[in-house]
C-alpha cells in the first residue's frame, strides 16, 4: 500500500485544520538510525569509558582534538568497529591521557 519508509499525510478534518504528517516504517530495525553513536575509549588496552556522540557534526577525531588542547602534542589514535584505542608510547603520557579522558567522558 505505501512506499517503504514513504512520507503519508492525512488531512484532519476537525476543528484545528492542518495536516498531519507521520512516517510509515514497513523496514527492518537496522534500517533506522539511531539517535547516538557510542564508542568505547581505551587508552593502549586500558578501559577508560564510553564516548557518546551526540551531534550530527561530532565524529571519533574529536578525541584526538581534545588531547591536542590538553597538551599531548603526537596523539596517535585508531577507529575499530565501536572501539576508539589512543595509543601512547610511554606509561607516565599514557596515565596521563587516561585521567584526561576520563574527566572528558564523564562531563559530556
Amino acid at each position: 500500500m505505501y512506499k517503504k519508509g514513504a512520507d503519508v499525510m492525512i488531512y484532519n478534518t476537525g476543528n484545528v485544520g492542518f495536516p498531519l504528517y507521520f512516517r510509515v516504517f514497513n523496514g527492518d530495525i537496522s534500517d533506522a538510525k539511531l539517535n547516538e553513536d557510542r564508542y568505547e575509549l581505551y587508552v593502549n588496552e586500558q578501559y577508560v569509558g564510553d564516548h557518546t556522540l551526540y551531534a550530527e557534526k561530532e565524529n571519533a577525531k574529536d578525541i584526538r582534538d581534545f588531547l591536542h588542547h590538553q597538551g599531548f602534542r603526537h596523539v596517535q589514535m585508531e577507529v575499530n568497529g565501536d572501539h576508539i584505542v589512543v595509543i601512547s608510547p610511554t606509561h607516565e603520557e599514557a596515565e596521563r591521557m587516561e585521567n584526561a579522558l576520563r574527566v572528558y567522558v564523564q562531563n559530556r
